[in-house]
């Protein structure tokens, strides 16, 4: 399941995806001991678009879902 902000009611819903159907997997970062989820949160936006609550919805519900992973990088 991925995410998709609604512009009314909740501020995250969840988007079914045919290439996500299956169990999130997970992969060890380079030589460490950390599993991180294939599937990544992107927040460079959080602050921008999304209002604070938003973004803590965003997060639980992604931190829920099992995503430990996130870039916070501009593109």
């Amino acid at each position: 399941t991925l995410l998709r902000r609604r512009k009314t009611g909740s501020s995250v819903k969840p988007l079914v995806c045919a290439a996500i159907n299956n169990p999130l997997q997970y992969r060890k970062l380079g030589d460490s001991d950390l599993n991180i989820s294939e599937i990544t949160l992107g927040t460079m936006t959080f602050g921008e678009q999304n209002t604070e609550k938003e973004s803590h919805d965003i997060l639980n519900y992604a931190f829920d879902n099992g995503i430990n992973a996130l870039d916070t990088a501009e593109a």
